[in-house]
């Protein structure tokens, strides 16, 4: 990368600071520069000071004096640093990072569900958020001292050009040689972290997997530990390999950077540089020698950070904050139009819809059917035969590979994306429930009408749970952050989803498995309440279990990614074809199940 672009990318995140928490940013500014100075001021000037009006016999009033300004001056800026680094910089900072990393949340959710689908998708983001605290960190370092050690190099090497000239060229020429070495260093430091990002997201998966209730009972219950353990003991010896290698030549860089240019040129040559005028040329008094035996290191600590360290830092994070832009600037391909939906829904109908993930084989192939407002479809078949892909197709998560789909006969990517989707009510079938309060839950909304909340509970059959809890509507689900939160049963999380796509009042209703997790006398409650619900609205059902799709007006059997059947309950039965075949079949484990 150019060093022109690793600028402008530091610039561009200072800004975004700036334009997050600008006073935070000019106090760091500040408060570098006051206390950086402190040590220049008190070793090598005030020193230089007294001892040069000692020699010379200047009163002691006056040097007393200048000592108490620089005292007052010294606890002022320490006093006022502090305060700042205690009570006003942490929380600054952890607004920053949560503005800058909701800008990360933000992208994600807008971009297509297709990316989720890219292992290459899922490192850039977990690296995006797993880094950006530790990189606004190193930003924060840079400038926390950047402005300090550059008022630092300009007080040290005024006093030094007053006293010898040549002594600041021997600090440059030392300050050049490590600067050499700055940008095969960065590039190492980058190249190590590149290398290891899909490996540390491997790792935390797996820890994060030993951490969570949704996997503790399985666990306990099975040897699938000892199948993460091998993965995650392999996963540490590659991480072992990896930092082994990479830290090689980081460690060789470092070396010849600090060591050899370093410490060599200050304990050796600019020594011996200055034995030689005090000893041979006498050019060099005693407060001015005592300037420059304090003042040198000084100078060069201020060098080798504004040249080594600090070139390395913006290099870093150049490299990062790039990686971060190109994150935000991915665009989704499900793009909104702009046309407007003035009628609410009327129809929707599969145009020779066909449609295959990543270009690979056809999940749908030829999809052809209409949905009139009012009606009840469901789509039903065996395992990965599209059932599911069909719905996200109808919610746009994924856009069609062939054909169209019809929204009052208007193709629905030329709708404005969330005016669209706000016609649906989906209950998912793999849903979450959030570590939230139910009435959060349930609505999906910071901001939720509790009354309605209360009225959708009643039709989902929660309102005797909702009854049960102490806080009501403001209990916590499940305890992750909670000890007194309520971890639900599998049947009451599913009535939640349930109850969450009724909430929206949307005029199509999607339900997605809505009683997988309900036994067959819930599920019968079930199927009554959403027949009460729904009498108005549009619905369309995916069902393993065809007890709830009887009363559907139509039933689409999907197979191979074709619909290969369609009618009511009673017409598909008189085919006598698969979906004749699946009924029986299902009809003949309850039998079986009642005789034992």
């Amino acid at each position: 990368m150019k060093i022109k672009k690793i600028i402008a990318n530091n610039l561009y995140m200072i800004k975004c600071l700036l334009d997050i928490q600008a006073s935070a940013i000019v106090g760091i500014i500040f408060v570098s520069v006051i206390t950086t100075l402190i040590p220049v001021i008190c070793n090598v000037v005030l020193l230089r000071y007294i001892i040069n009006k000692l020699i010379i016999g200047n009163s002691l009033n006056k040097i007393f004096l200048v000592t108490i300004v620089v005292c007052v001056y010294i606890l002022l800026t320490l006093i006022f640093s502090s305060l700042f680094k205690e009570y006003i910089l942490p929380g600054a900072k952890e607004r920053i990072c949560s503005s800058i990393l909701n800008r990360v949340n933000d992208k994600a959710v807008s971009l297509d569900i297709s990316c989720y689908d890219n292992p290459l998708y899922y490192d850039e983001l977990v690296w995006n958020m797993s880094a950006i605290e530790e990189k606004i960190d190193v930003i924060f370092d840079y400038l926390s001292k950047f402005p300090g050690y550059v008022a630092n190099f300009i007080l040290t090497s005024t006093v030094f050009t007053i006293i010898d000239k040549k002594l600041v060229i021997l600090v440059l020429f030392t300050v050049f040689v490590t600067f050499i070495f700055n940008k095969p260093l960065a590039e190492a430091n980058f190249n190590k972290e590149n290398a290891i990002k899909s490996m540390r997201r491997k790792k935390q998966y797996i820890e994060s997997v030993f951490k969570q209730y949704d996997y503790a009972q399985e666990i306990r219950l099975s040897n699938i530990s000892s199948v993460l353990k091998r993965e995650y003991n392999k996963n540490t010896k590659e991480l072992q390999d990896v930092y082994r290698m990479k830290n090689k030549k980081v460690w060789i860089i470092n070396f010849l950077q600090v060591y050899l240019s370093g410490y060599f040129m200050v304990n050796f040559v600019i020594v011996i540089y200055l034995g030689y005028q005090i000893i041979v040329k006498k050019n060099v008094n005693t407060g001015d020698f005592i300037a420059v035996f304090n003042g040198v290191n000084t100078l060069l600590s201020a060098l080798y950070y504004l040249l080594g360290r600090f070139v390395t830092q913006i290099m870093e994070s150049g490299y990062f904050i790039e990686k971060y832009r190109n994150f935000l600037s991915i665009e989704p391909s499900i793009k909104s139009g702009k046309k407007t939906i003035n009628n609410g829904f009327q129809t929707l109908e599969f145009k020779n819809v066909s449609f295959s993930y990543n270009s690979k084989e056809e999940v749908l192939h030829r999809i052809n059917f209409t949905i009139k407002r009012g009606e009840k479809i469901a789509i039903v078949g065996e395992n990965g035969v599209g059932k599911s892909t069909l719905i996200k197709l109808v919610m746009r998560l994924y856009d069609v590979s062939a054909g169209q789909i019809l929204l009052n006969g208007i193709d629905i990517r030329e709708y404005d994306l969330v005016q669209y989707r706000k016609l649906m009510g989906v209950a998912f079938q793999n849903f979450q429930i959030y570590a939230a309060a139910l009435g959060n839950n349930i609505s999906g909304s910071v901001n939720y009408a509790p009354d309605r909340v209360m009225n959708v509970a009643k039709e989902c059959g929660l309102y005797e749970i909702i009854n049960k809890c102490v806080n009501g509507l403001e209990t916590q689900m499940t305890k992750e952050f909670d000890d007194n939160g309520v971890i639900l049963s599998g049947g009451e999380q599913q009535k939640i989803a349930l109850a969450r796509a009724l909430y929206s009042n949307s005029e199509l209703l999607i339900l997605d498995e809505p009683s997988a997790a309900l036994d067959p006398i819930a599920e019968q409650k079930l199927n009554k309440q959403l027949k009460n619900i729904s009498n108005e609205k549009t619905v369309i059902y995916i069902s393993h279990r065809l007890s709830s799709t009887v009363d559907a007006d139509c039933i689409y059997v999907i197979s191979n990614g074709q619909i290969v059947e369609n009618g009511n309950h009673f017409k598909l039965l008189q085919k006598n074809g698969l979906y004749n075949k699946m009924w029986n079949f299902q009809a003949a484990k309850y039998v079986s199940n009642m005789g034992e």
